[in-house]
C-alpha cells in the first residue's frame, strides 16, 4: 500500500505545508509558530483527535489546547476607536450579515455600513463595532489582510491586544523579517460560527475553503481594546486554537464573497 492511502487529505506531506502555510496567511504569519513544515509526524502537523477538535466534525466548540492562555479579564468597554454607534453587550449572530465584499490580497474580506471597517489606510482595514457582527467582521477581515504580506507587520501593531503575545510576535518580526506570502496557497472564506460574545470579549470561528476543495477552520479569540477589536495572542506569539480540517460546513452558517 502506497505510504499516503488511506491518510487524510489533511496529514498527507504534500497538504501539511498547505495548511500550515493557509494558518499562516489567514492569521498573520508573523503571529503563529509555524513548525513541522511538511512532516506530517511533526508538531506543524493536524491536531489530533482532542487536541482542538473542529466544531464542524464534532458539533462542539473549538477549545484551546492545554497550557494556552485564555483571554484575561476584559477591560473597560471604550466609544468605537472612529465613532461608530452600534453597541451591544451580549448577542449571538443566527444568519449571515448582508455585506459587501471587495477583494483584499487574494481574499474576498467583508463589510457592512455602521460595523466596520470604520477606517481603511492602505489595505489595513480597523475600527469595527462593538456587536456581534462588528466581531465577526473584524475576524474575517484579520483573515483577508493575512493574504497581504506587506500589512503583517502593522496588523501585528495595530490589531492585537496588548500583553507579552504581542510582544512576542512583533519581537519574531523584527527578528526574521515578515514573511512572504506564497502564491500557490489560495483560500477563501466560507462559514462561520460566533462561539462567544460578551460585549468585551468574543470568540470568531471561521471555515475556509482552500485550492483543492478542502476545508479547514480555526478560532480568533478578539478583546475590545482601545476602541476596537484586537486579537489575543498566547505569551509565544500564537493563537489560542490550532487550525482543524473539516469534513463539511455542516454547523457553520455558511458566508462567502467568492
Amino acid at each position: 500500500m502506497p505510504a499516503d492511502e488511506g491518510r487524510s487529505a489533511w496529514t498527507r506531506p504534500a497538504f501539511v505545508g498547505s495548511a500550515v502555510l493557509l494558518l499562516a496567511l489567514a492569521i498573520l504569519a508573523g503571529w503563529l509558530l509555524t513548525r513541522g513544515d511538511g512532516d506530517p509526524d511533526g508538531p506543524g502537523a493536524t491536531a489530533s483527535p482532542g487536541a482542538a477538535a473542529s466544531p464542524g466534525a464534532t458539533g462542539a466548540p473549538t477549545s484551546r489546547p492545554t497550557g494556552t492562555a485564555a483571554p484575561s479579564a476584559p477591560p473597560s468597554a471604550e466609544p468605537s476607536v472612529c465613532g461608530l454607534t452600534a453597541e451591544a453587550a451580549s448577542g449571538t449572530l443566527t444568519r449571515a450579515p448582508d455585506a459587501r465584499w471587495d477583494l483584499v490580497g487574494t481574499v474576498a474580506a467583508p463589510s457592512v455600513e455602521g460595523q466596520g471597517p470604520g477606517e481603511d489606510d492602505d489595505g489595513l482595514r480597523t475600527c469595527f463595532a462593538r456587536t456581534p457582527t462588528g466581531a465577526l467582521l473584524a475576524a474575517a477581515n484579520v483573515a483577508a489582510m493575512g493574504s497581504n504580506a506587506t500589512l503583517v507587520e502593522r496588523m501585528t501593531n495595530e490589531m492585537t491586544a496588548a500583553g507579552p503575545g504581542r510582544e512576542a510576535a512583533l519581537g519574531r518580526i523584527a527578528d526574521e523579517g515578515a514573511p512572504a506570502v506564497p502564491s500557490v496557497v489560495r483560500y477563501q472564506i466560507r462559514g462561520f460560527r460566533l462561539l462567544d460574545y460578551s460585549g468585551t470579549e468574543a470568540s470568531v470561528d471561521l471555515a475556509l475553503g482552500v485550492d483543492g476543495g478542502l476545508t479547514g477552520s480555526f478560532v480568533l479569540d478578539l478583546r475590545w481594546e482601545d476602541g476596537d477589536w484586537k486579537v489575543v495572542l498566547t505569551d509565544d506569539g500564537g493563537l489560542g486554537s490550532l487550525p482543524a480540517p473539516v469534513p463539511d460546513l455542516t454547523g457553520y452558517t455558511l458566508w462567502s464573497g467568492a
